[in-house]
């Protein structure tokens, strides 16, 4: 099951795209791909159009979605016994392709994008 996609976004001055160093964070939601909240920083400043680019953020679909959805169900298949991997993944002019995975990953974008606890949602899968 693909749990809390998240788009990363990156702003000009910064060399990271987190939220907590000057990147946007949205919600994605994993049938469509489309980003379901704004773009938001961990200072609590969102936005709905990228302050940089001026591009649409919510509303917009993530390019080559099922394509990304299908990957993720392959490489998690690869060690089934890991009950959580958060993957990092980049568009390319040839696809998608892995920048990390994180067998331990954050929780804090998730509820960050939403503004909503995630606790109910995890229970299931790990007892908390």
């Amino acid at each position: 099951e693909i749990l809390f996609p998240f788009l990363r976004m990156g702003q000009a001055g910064s060399v990271v795209d987190n939220a907590g160093a000057g990147g946007l964070v949205a919600s994605v939601d994993s049938q469509t791909g489309i980003v379901e909240t704004p773009g938001r920083m961990e200072n609590g400043c969102s936005s709905i159009f990228h302050p940089d680019s001026g591009a649409q953020i919510l509303g917009m679909r993530v390019p080559r979605w099922d394509e990304l959805r299908a990957l993720s169900v392959k490489l998690a298949g690869i060690v089934p016994e890991q009950k959580y991997i958060s993957w990092d993944f980049a568009l390319t002019d040839s696809g998608w392709v892995v920048v990390e995975s994180n067998c331990a990953g954050q929780f804090v974008c998730p509820q960050l994008t939403t503004r909503q606890g995630i606790r109910d949602r995890l229970h299931p899968y790990f007892g908390i």
